[in-house]
């Protein structure tokens, strides 16, 4: 049983397996919570979609933080 258990995480900035979100990321699958994942620019989906399998990711999505609408996606996601 881990520390978080049932509880949901949401990720921003995985861009590839050097990202310090990929560390937060395995920290979190550890300790058993359920992760969403975002990443930055469209060019990165190709790597981040094997790293969001390899932890049982519950969502990927592409997200600008500057952008209102794509973070509402996110976060409804979440």
């Amino acid at each position: 049983m881990g520390l978080l258990d049932g509880k949901n995480a949401l990720v921003f900035g995985l861009a590839n397996k050097d990202s310090i979100a990929w560390g937060i990321i395995q920290a979190l699958h550890r300790e058993g919570a359920n992760i969403g994942i975002s990443y930055a620019i469209e060019k990165l989906e190709r790597r981040v979609m094997p790293l969001a399998q390899e932890v049982g990711a519950t969502f990927v999505e592409r997200a600008d933080a500057n952008n209102d609408e794509e973070l509402d996606t996110v976060f409804a996601k979440a």
